[in-house]
């Protein structure tokens, strides 16, 4: 006798554009397997379908990977010992797809000091925006990851289907250079994705301009005469521009007792120096008892402050 169709067929969206179909074995029936149909609408005869299987399937399970995404229907035929077909089962559709999520942009907004044409920001909260391509099953994962250093998680909150509001804090101790945001989001159907389209990097810049160079003529040992007091020109290469319009703090101590600092005036830019940003020169006199006593150590003291306050 011609077997009876399979009972209860479902489809269910799954990774990578695949189609998961599960059925039930009808009662009383010898099963040699089973036929799979699937077509791009409704349809209620094998010849209106395409036959996903080359030989009968002979479990109650099957995953199916259609040529393209969009939605598909799915209906089961058995087939007993004697190769009879039954009747086709009911029918069920799913959704195949195959595309990643993934983030179109994060978008960071300091409360504190930066540069928006650099993206370089300085210590202080830092909110972002998160737009994703489409919906996803839960919040996404995002974090932000500073070169040599620790990750920062980011704390997102939904405001929409494919739009995240989130923050993070930069601190002083946060290493200086690129930071990387690191994204992992899941589809409805369990696709995952990690590529951001745009605000992948940013700069962030915690140190100020330090001095990488310095260079005192005449050279030490310095040889004072308190009748003719030596004039010594100090030059120093930063490693980073000061903020424009602004002059590095500079002054000199020696380490005779009862000595203090004494501010090193007229510091002047002059060019810059091979492997440095930026160079500055002045030229001070000692006092005319410098080292008479005895011998003196000559030390000194310096503060930059670049655009971002650092």
């Amino acid at each position: 006798s011609i077997p009876q169709p399979p009972l209860n067929l479902t489809a269910q969206s799954k990774p990578g554009g695949a189609v998961g179909l599960s059925w039930r074995t009808p009662a009383g029936t010898n099963v040699k397997g089973y036929n799979l149909y699937r077509a791009a609408a409704l349809f209620s005869s094998p010849g209106e379908a395409i036959k996903v299987n080359t030989n009968p399937t002979t479990g109650t399970s099957f995953d199916n990977i259609p040529p393209a995404d969009g939605i598909y229907y799915y209906r089961v035929s058995t087939l007993n010992l004697a190769n009879q077909e039954s009747s086709l089962s009911n029918a069920a559709s799913a959704i195949a797809d195959r595309v990643l999520p993934r983030a179109l942009a994060v978008e960071y907004m300091p409360a504190g000091n930066y540069d928006p044409g650099t993206m370089r920001i300085a210590p202080g909260q830092v909110n972002l925006r998160l737009q994703v391509s489409e919906a996803l099953q839960s919040t996404p994962f995002l974090s932000i990851t500073p070169t040599a250093g620790e990750p920062i998680p980011v704390d997102l909150s939904k405001t929409s289907d494919t739009e995240y509001l989130g923050f993070f804090v930069i601190s002083e101790t946060t290493p200086n250079g690129t930071a990387y945001a690191v994204f992992s989001g899941r589809d409805p159907v369990g696709n995952r994705g990690t590529n951001i389209d745009s605000g992948a990097t940013f700069i962030i810049d915690t140190q100020g301009p330090a001095v990488s160079y310095i260079d005192i003529q005449p050279r030490q040992p310095i040889r004072n005469d308190r009748l003719s007091p030596v004039s010594v020109m100090l030059t120093i290469g930063l490693n980073e521009l000061v903020k424009p319009g602004l002059v590095p703090e500079v002054s000199y101590l020696l380490s005779g007792p009862g000595r203090t600092k004494v501010s090193i005036q007229n510091l002047s830019q002059i060019t810059t120096l091979p492997g440095q940003v930026q160079t500055w020169q002045a030229t001070f006199t000692l006092p005319p008892d410098a080292g008479l006593a005895q011998v003196e150590n000559l030390q000194f003291a310096y503060q930059g402050i670049d655009d971002l306050q650092n």
